[in-house]
């Protein structure tokens, strides 16, 4: 089930934050702290010892504590400048392992995702934005993490201010305070409009595609001989331009902000550095204390239009970290009942009344489908493109769920068995081939290197016709395919990857096989011997072959073929050309093209 926002306050979005800043690294939040602490009272040292300094100087002149003053000043402030630095480098390492490991929990969520959503624009957009609040400094996880402690460190700093300042009356803190207000209103209010353009997910999702497809060799071949290459530089281009004028729309909103709280500082600080020159003038403070004043009003009025700036960067993080964690803590899908042990093969299936239509498409696929596929039976699912037969399988591997009747595996629907111990049952081989750039026995095992069995990996290769070519590599199974990884990696036809894709299927040994169109990259003649000898190897077991090729699964026990989501016709390949319906049609007009072939078998039938 797709996932919706997650509504949380932002006191809620900060206990989010440091819990798990201090369960990956609580170093990180040790360090911010002191660094906190250090930040604040540094101001107050530039504040003290000038006053001291110049009171001595006008007053009774004495060379030693003027040394010393200096002196002492100094060392304070560049003992604490020093420990600022270093500690908040070392614990800017330390944030980032924290960061590290969240960006390693949405790489997960990405992989352990349902199926369905990888196919949802909405959940896609969400995908985006989590990614936009961990890679960004200063918006989502370190920008309210910075933020808090900056906070932290104001609210100390402005009670040390508040300390001094409150000596010429209640009524200066009050004046800053109101001036300094109305900047949090337009802050808030440029930060709000930053986040509300959801725009930026989209587009930066537009633009990292046609940068990813400009970069991948895979489309190198068509994109030159088709002359796209133009096309999608000014596709590239045109996204981009929509994205800097948004930045730009974004960034006029920031300088509309500052320029309305560059005027309200102007007034607030002429008003009060005018009543210190008039309390000066009438002999009512000193110089030091004028100059401990100034200094004062200037650091009050700075920390506090920092802090306010940072209350309303909190409240705008606290929209980034929903996003974040609306999609690293999404709500479990309800379980329907208890889950329950996979029952002991053969394994019969039966799809009772299904309906099922993608998610805002508008249309069913099926409608009350039907069938049942006995244990140790070859269903061959036939038909033309878009008939539905991969998305039956879809269904059938529970990438998808129904939307009304159910699936069954032995009589029990097999919603009720857990996802994964379901999908540990199923060798499949879907028509998308992809490759992976690791050795060829990691692409055929899907296991590290140490964890799989060469033998079977070599066994498997050889039965799915590949055993020549490994004898080529120059290291054998663990060649590298691709030259992502490895400059020695190695680029196989697609028929050989389709071959590899089959030896994964043989050597997982699943009991329920799937062979979704894998071999449409060879001709229809290897194909037929592709599907017979890999129906050969795999014995009695439950399997079923997708294809447009009505005379490569010829050899099925059932053949049901498939038109606009419903089954037109069932039976084995000798009824169904006897019936003389839409297969046989079908199968004469496919026929023909292989007229003359030394396979006699594909010649018109008479």
């Amino acid at each position: 089930m797709l996932k919706t926002s997650f509504q949380s306050s932002t006191g809620s979005s900060i206990r989010y934050v440091l819990s798990t800043a201090w369960i990956h690294s609580k170093l990180s939040v040790n360090y911010y702290s002191i660094v906190t602490l250090l930040t604040a009272l540094q101001p107050f040292i530039l504040l003290l010892f000038p006053k001291l300094i110049l009171d001595e100087l006008m007053g009774q002149q004495r060379p030693l504590r003027f040394i010393l003053l200096i002196a002492l000043m100094f060392v304070l402030s560049s003992t604490i400048g020093f420990l600022t630095a270093y500690l908040q480098n070392i614990g800017q390492t330390q944030l980032m392992k924290v960061v590290f490991r969240q960006l390693h929990a949405h790489t997960a969520q990405n992989l352990n995702a349902d199926f369905k959503n990888t196919e949802d624009p909405v959940f896609l957009n969400q995908m985006e934005q989590a990614k936009r609040s961990l890679q960004s400094v200063e918006n989502g996880f370190q920008g309210l993490f910075h933020t808090l402690f900056s906070l932290l460190g104001g609210i100390i700093a402005l009670s040390g201010y508040f300390t001094v300042i409150s000596r010429l009356g209640m009524w200066i803190i009050l004046f800053l305070i109101g001036s300094v207000a109305g900047s949090y209103f337009f802050s808030l209010r440029a930060k709000k409009y930053e986040y509300e353009q959801e725009r930026q997910s989209v587009l930066d999702r537009e633009k990292r595609y046609y940068s990813d497809v400009m970069q991948d060799f895979a489309y190198g071949k068509e994109i030159r001989i088709y002359s796209f290459n133009e096309h999608f530089v000014s596709l590239f281009q045109a996204v981009t331009d929509k994205r800097r004028t948004l930045q730009y729309n974004i960034s006029k909103r920031y300088f509309q902000s500052d320029v309305l709280d560059v005027i309200i500082r102007f007034a607030r600080e002429g008003s009060v550095y005018s009543y210190l020159a008039y309390l000066y003038v009438h002999h009512r403070i000193t110089v030091g204390d004028f100059a401990m004043y100034t200094g004062a009003v200037a650091g009050f009025s700075s920390v506090l239009r920092g802090t306010i700036k940072d209350i309303a960067h909190l409240r705008t993080q606290n929209l980034y970290i929903q996003e974040l964690r609306s999609f690293l803590e999404p709500t479990k899908r309800e379980e329907k009942g208890d889950r329950l042990p996979i029952p002991s093969g053969p394994y019969t299936i039966e799809f009772k009344n299904v309906s099922f239509g993608y998610p805002n498409s508008g249309r069913l696929v099926f409608e009350n489908l039907s069938f049942i596929i006995p244990a140790h039976q070859r269903l061959a699912i036939v038909g033309h493109n878009g008939a539905g037969k991969t998305t039956l399988i879809k269904l059938l591997c529970r990438l998808y769920e129904p939307d009304s009747g159910e699936i069954t595996l032995n009589g029990i629907n097999i919603q009720r068995f857990s996802q994964s111990a379901y999908w540990d049952l199923w060798s499949t081989v879907f028509q998308e081939i992809r490759v992976l750039a690791f050795t060829v026995a990691e692409n055929v095992s899907l296991q590290e290197n140490g964890e799989f069995n060469a033998g079977k990996v070599h066994n498997c290769l050889e039965m799915a016709g590949l055993g020549p070519k490994i004898s080529t590599l120059k290291y054998g199974i663990n060649t590298h395919l691709q030259k992502f990884l490895d400059d020695e990696g190695v680029e196989w036809s697609g028929g050989e990857n389709q071959r590899m894709m089959l030896a994964r299927a043989l050597y997982k040994n699943g009991d329920l096989i799937v062979l979704d169109e894998p071999t449409a990259a060879v001709d229809p003649l290897a194909e037929f011997s592709l599907y017979k000898s890999f129906d050969e190897m795999i014995g009695d077991r439950t399997a079923l072959y997708i294809s447009h090729r009505l005379s490569s699964t010829r050899f099925c026990d059932q053949i049901l073929l498939m038109e606009r989501g419903e089954t037109a016709e069932r039976g084995t390949h000798k009824e169904l050309l006897e019936r003389n319906g839409k297969y046989a049609q079908m199968f004469q007009v496919q026929a023909q093209y292989y007229k003359g072939s030394e396979n006699k078998e594909y010649e018109p039938i008479p």
